[in-house]
């Protein structure tokens, strides 16, 4: 799956917002040019864990602070496999944390490759 150019016009997750679910897995997802307030291209709340195995994020921002690529919040583990992050920012000047991945609140953090 890819998304591009993707806007979430107040908020969270420009490509992707996904709230109070169970584990996200994703193989292989691309998110291009994606803006929102927060995790402009994948913004993860409130679920279980986070896999994503070979996505790439690219020029994604969050316009208002954390999580240019991704945002992961109060979810489980979150493990990325051969995925990238290029060109991400969080744009706010005061804090603006993450430019490629933001995760508070989560479990373990796992990058590989």
């Amino acid at each position: 799956a890819s998304f591009s150019k993707c806007t979430a016009l107040v908020d969270e997750g420009g490509g992707m917002y996904v709230g109070a679910s169970g584990d996200v897995s994703l193989k292989g997802t691309s998110f291009s040019e994606c803006t929102a307030d927060y995790g402009g291209g994948m913004y993860v709340w409130r679920s279980g864990d986070v896999s994503l195995e070979r996505a790439s994020f690219s020029k994604c921002t969050a316009l208002v602070d954390e999580g240019g690529g991704m945002y992961v919040g109060a979810s489980g583990d979150v493990s990325l496999k051969g995925t990238s992050f290029s060109e991400c920012t969080a744009d706010n000047t005061v804090d603006g944390e993450g430019g490629g991945m933001y995760v508070y609140n989560s479990g373990d953090v796992s990058l590989d490759g």
